[in-house]
């Protein structure tokens, strides 16, 4: 069901700034609550892409933005974040 009677707004909607900003507070506050064996897993950068649903990994931008983070929540809200697990 569209939100409105305009239907769905084009793809570009979704890569504004404020959607971006909205996006990293969301993972921030995920990331926070993540459990704690979530936590252990973000130092294995491959584990934690697999266990978010990325099959082939994140794109080697991503993985070494996300790589360049210590592990813990910081490194998870990057994760939760990137463009590789972005659905427009």
């Amino acid at each position: 069901f569209p939100p409105n009677v305009g239907g769905f707004p084009e793809p570009d909607a979704y890569l504004s700034s404020s959607a971006t900003i909205a996006r990293f507070n969301l993972a921030s506050e995920l990331a926070v609550r993540a459990r704690p064996s979530l936590v252990e897993l973000s130092a294995d950068i491959d584990g934690l892409a697999h266990t978010l649903g990325l099959v082939d990994g994140f794109r080697t931008t991503s993985r070494d933005a996300i790589g360049a983070l210590p592990a813990g929540p910081d490194r998870i809200a990057a994760a939760l974040a990137s463009p590789d697990l972005l659905v427009a």
